[in-house]
């Protein structure tokens, strides 16, 4: 199997103060932040096109709240040839996530640098923890997989 990127594309990009957002003095505050993994999908009407997508979100809610709502989502356009078994998607999965997570953590930190807001800094974490090995039904990082993004 062969794959070449094509182009890396965002859509989404998005931060938001939270005005309401007070910490407890002296109470140690954790974020939840989220990443999904899109599932590798060829791209309408193209015979070797496959779209890839990761997507970050933190979000404030009422037991968790933060001082930012953060969402990023970067799609990446690939070319694939030879994609023929499961493994083989599996593998150009584990690959696309690869080349869209150095992305997708530098974008969430200049999201935020340029917003004058505290960074985030996601950390490196191995493609294989993120998306599913084969006999998984989920995959053994605390991510959410989801297939319903690229729809």
């Amino acid at each position: 199997m062969n794959y070449a990127l094509k182009g890396i594309t965002f859509r989404e990009l998005t931060v938001a103060t939270n005005p309401g957002f007070r910490p407890e003095p002296g109470k140690k505050t954790e974020f939840k932040q989220e990443i999904r993994v899109e599932k590798v999908a060829k791209a309408n009407g193209a015979e070797k096109t496959y779209l890839s997508g990761l997507r970050f979100e933190m979000k404030s809610t009422p037991e968790n709240p933060t001082p930012y709502n953060v969402c990023v989502h970067v799609v990446g356009v690939f070319e694939a040839e030879n994609v023929d078994t499961d493994q083989d998607m599996q593998t150009l999965q584990y690959a696309t996530t690869n080349v869209l997570l150095p992305t997708l953590r530098a974008a969430v930190a200049n999201l935020l640098a340029t917003a004058m807001l505290p960074p985030i800094q996601i950390p490196l974490i191995p493609c294989t923890r993120l998306c599913r090995m084969p006999g998984e039904s989920e995959p053994n990082f605390k991510v959410k997989f989801d297939e319903s993004l690229l729809a």
